[in-house]
């Protein structure tokens, strides 16, 4: 039990980690920008999973699902209400950009000078709920059908299942960092953090829905 409990803990340090790099951790050098980031993250993530599975396969389908997923407009939705009140009669956002889109402005919208701060935050917060469910949905569908396809045990098709839906508490992280006060450099309160805190919890929820599928 002790082994495992410490095994979980490393799992959600290293994922913390490496996710943490892909956003822009300062110290760390991006000499191929985005791209090399988002490699950094999805390369690992897809060997883990092919470690805890025993499929080869299946570790190299979740990483090029997931990496493409990652090149999804963010727009400013990590921001959780940081731009509000937008300036007067524009839609800039929390980066004091006007060009800035995500990829569910089509429905969600972009922010208006009259919207309440409840408007601002629910947008945000939506829209990086549904933006974790982009990272999460294909790769654990392909976890799950394999599971289901490869006379698996039920519990198995479940576990995988919770790991497809898992994506939806992204918001739910990003929003709960910004209201850590941590003043660790490149870890602050606020999205630094939550990136850290995101790449920990999607390790270790890929890890419980793997477990015992080798």
């Amino acid at each position: 039990l002790a082994v495992t409990f410490f095994l979980f803990v490393g799992l959600a340090f290293v994922g913390g980690l490496l996710n943490r790099m892909r956003g822009g951790w300062a110290p760390f050098p991006r000499p191929a920008g985005d791209l090399w980031g988002r490699l950094l993250f999805w390369g690992p993530t897809g060997f883990l999973t092919s470690i805890l599975t025993g499929n080869i396969f299946l570790g190299v389908f979740g990483a090029v699902f997931c990496y493409f997923g990652l090149l999804e407009g963010w727009g400013c939705y990590f921001g959780m209400a940081a731009g509000y009140p937008p300036p007067e009669g524009s839609h800039m956002d929390c980066m004091g950009e006007m060009t800035r889109y995500g990829m569910f402005d089509f429905f969600l919208g972009k922010p208006e000078s009259w919207w309440s701060f409840d408007d601002f935050f629910s947008r945000d917060l939506l829209g990086m709920s549904l933006r974790g469910l982009v990272w999460t949905v294909a790769f654990g569908m392909g976890v799950c059908l394999w599971a289901k396809g490869s006379s698996k045990s039920l519990y198995s098709t479940f576990a995988a299942a919770n790991f497809v839906i898992s994506g939806v508490t992204m918001g739910i992280v990003y929003a709960a960092a910004t209201q850590i006060p941590s003043t660790v450099p490149n870890f602050e309160q606020g999205t630094e953090l939550a990136e850290f805190i995101w790449g920990a919890y999607l390790w270790v929820m890929l890890a419980l829905s793997t477990m015992g599928m080798r």
